[in-house]
């Protein structure tokens, strides 16, 4: 994408990007691709500061499907942090089933856990 690639090429001279969730996963994945700890860095951090409830399930499968497994194991663990009100959104329904046993796994775990 070349919005995706003008982002890298302006953290490169800026030290700087604008990470938005539309652009995290591909931006990380390029970061990875060129060895750019410090921006793969600043999508993860994006991406925590930016999740909601609503965004958490389409991230998670994008960043599932594009091999992003840094980005989805925050989301991952968003969704299980914020299970409740993550539970009944539109993209929990559109999941594929390994994501959402997956989700379902950890929350147990995390339930588990807690009560401790």
């Amino acid at each position: 994408d070349r919005n995706v690639f003008c982002t890298m090429l302006q953290y490169l001279y800026t030290d700087t990007a604008t990470v938005g969730l539309e652009n995290a996963v591909p931006l990380y994945n390029l970061a990875e691709m060129y060895f750019l700890e410090q921006l793969k860095s600043l999508c993860c951090k994006a991406v925590r500061q930016q999740l909601t409830r609503n965004t958490v399930a389409p991230l998670l499968q994008e960043a599932v499907d594009s091999q992003c497994w840094a980005i989805k194991d925050i989301c991952l663990h968003y969704a299980v942090l914020h299970y409740v009100e993550v539970a009944d959104t539109e993209g929990m329904s559109r999941l594929s089933q390994e994501i959402l046993l997956e989700i379902i796994q950890a929350h147990a775990t995390h339930m588990r856990r807690a009560a401790l």
